[in-house]
């Protein structure tokens, strides 16, 4: 059953009355001039680890430029899945403002950069009806765009922001007409979207974007509905499974982020969020090398979940215990890696918000043996666990029985079409 219209004018101007309005000035996204010197004094101290993972990273690109560099041709760009361009230009240019002396990532940034603002299209040919893939460029493009800015020549600083804006309104256009994602509000497609759109249009805002503030309004207010359903479910999880869970949050930290930077709305006490490194502990296999795949079928995550950790501990709970999860994976990828290879054992994707949000003051301190070994139970997913112990050799049992979407979105779907209709009036149903 599809969600009836889902927003009104009356519902965007809350959000168009406290929009941003920010100053033609970048960086100023994920971080300002000021604090771009702080990021670069921390890269070669109390955040050397992820910044050697970036470097690696970049090495590992420019070494393989033909898989991982945007390629010359918008055929090529556009005849297969193509959302790791978007994801690896982020690489690339965060490395580059922790090193700005770095020439040669200079030169690969501001490459990536032109090239996929130079496609005629950002969609992939055999998946019309999909925008997540060139949401994902949208993404990569922004934010490269608001770290590079100083580095591009005067035309490119109008005309690039011309295609962001182009890109963010098309996707708005979409959530406008009901596309079919923008009615999965627990959903990674909707999620991810609707994060990209906001990026944009932050980015675009001191340009004289005028659609801009409009722009931000649809996706804050999709993005506040997601948070306003998370409250429903009680054990941080999200029904998907745990790989696509991360990625959902993936860009749902991210907007939690923007949303108390940009708007000074905090969230960091969400009970979903306090909840969630319970769901990630009870879910990480002995051995700390991957994780159940209830849900989705893939025994690993998507997206970080370091990153994901660290954003916890930094905002959430600030108690070690998300940090020390990070570590045991971290360290798990790296043993068991192959030998002799030129990739990197890790999410890159996620190195930048994993250098973003670690908090090096906050010491890693294991949790309990009670939460790390015996009986879990996540009871709104449904999702029992069983562990022995933390050892890679350990015994580890899992076994699911609950509602589709989990117990308290499952009630939530089913009042909104009954009396409970006039709380959520643009759900209907499942």
């Amino acid at each position: 059953r599809k969600a009836v219209q889902d927003y009104t004018d009356r519902d965007l101007a809350m959000y168009r009355s406290t929009g941003s309005h920010l100053p033609l000035e970048h960086p100023m996204l994920l971080f300002d001039g000021k604090e771009a010197k702080e990021l670069i004094r921390k890269a070669s101290n109390s955040h050397i680890q992820t910044h050697g993972l970036l470097q690696s990273a970049v090495e590992t690109m420019l070494k393989h430029a033909d898989k991982y560099i945007p390629p010359a041709s918008e055929l090529d760009f556009t005849a297969s899945w193509n959302e790791h361009y978007g994801n690896n230009l982020v690489v690339l240019a965060f490395t580059f403002a922790l090193e700005p002396e770095n020439s040669h990532l200079e030169k690969a940034a501001l490459k990536s950069l032109r090239r996929l603002v130079s496609y005629g299209s950002w969609q992939v040919a055999s998946a019309p009806g999909d925008d997540v893939a060139r949401a994902h460029t949208l993404f990569g493009v922004s934010i490269a765009f608001d770290i590079l800015f100083h580095h591009l020549h005067d035309f490119e600083r109008h005309e690039i922001p011309k295609r962001i804006q182009e890109e963010t309104h098309f996707l708005y256009r979409r959530a406008e007409k009901n596309a079919g994602w923008n009615r999965q509000y627990v959903h990674n497609h909707m999620i991810t979207i609707e994060t990209a759109l906001l990026i944009g249009a932050l980015v675009t805002e001191g340009h004289s974007m005028a659609p801009s503030l409009q722009q931000q309004a649809m996706a804050r207010l999709h993005m506040e509905r997601v948070l306003e359903l998370l409250r429903h479910v009680t054990d941080g999880s999200i029904d998907e499974g745990v790989a696509y869970t991360t990625y959902s949050t993936r860009s749902l930290f991210l907007y939690i982020y923007l949303a108390q930077r940009h708007y000074g709305v905090r969230h960091f006490d969400h009970p979903w969020l306090v909840r969630h490194l319970s769901l990630l502990l009870s879910t990480t296999l002995p051995g700390s090398g991957g994780s159940i795949g209830i849900g989705d079928s893939n025994p690993t995550w998507y997206f970080g979940p370091e990153a994901q950790l660290f954003f916890l501990d930094k905002y959430v709970l600030q108690e070690g215990n998300a940090n020390w999860l990070a570590g045991e994976i971290r360290e798990a990828r790296f043993r068991l890696a192959p030998a002799n290879t030129d990739l990197l054992p890790v999410d890159w994707t996620m190195l930048p918000f994993e250098f973003l949000w670690y908090a090096a003051h906050i010491t890693p301190v294991a949790p309990s043996a009670d939460d790390l070994s015996g009986i879990a139970v996540n009871e709104d997913w449904g999702v029992s666990t069983y562990k022995s112990s933390v050892l890679a050799n350990a015994t580890f049992l899992s076994l699911k029985s609950g509602y589709i979407l989990g117990r308290g979105l499952h009630n939530v779907a089913v009042d909104s079409t009954g009396e409970g209709s006039q709380k959520y009036p643009y759900l209907d149903g499942f």
